[in-house]
């Protein structure tokens, strides 16, 4: 699930997105959803075993909160982090990923890089 155009497609900007009641895996590998630009909120959805990452924040700039979501992590890799970043602007902070009431099963993390978003 690939959330805007592509880089070069500035009216993304202002997309809002909501991504709600889905089940994600097992055996899934990666863009649950994978957000360009814009704000997703991503509430309540089921995660299970991952390949790669879960949420891709992306090139853009984009704001993601993620709220009542259960993660639950693949018990056999190593890979246990939700999030994955792309940086094409140049700052590998410059998307916002926020977690309100998320849980987190067999060792799921994510990395937080920025303070949360309002929304």
């Amino acid at each position: 699930m690939l959330l805007g155009h592509d880089d070069g497609y500035f009216r993304d900007k202002n997309m809002r997105v909501t991504v709600v009641y889905n089940h994600f895996g097992p055996n899934c590998n990666q863009r649950m959803p994978r957000i360009r630009y814009g704000y997703a909120h991503v509430v309540n959805n089921l995660y299970r075993e991952w390949s790669q990452y879960a949420i891709g924040g992306g090139s853009m700039n984009p704001s993601v909160k993620s709220e009542a979501n259960l993660f639950i992590a693949p018990k056999s890799r190593n890979n246990k982090e939700i999030t994955w970043r792309k940086d094409s602007i140049g700052n590998k902070e410059s998307w916002k990923f926020y977690s309100v009431g998320d849980i987190f099963e067999n060792r799921a993390s994510f990395i937080r890089a920025t303070p949360p978003i309002c929304s």
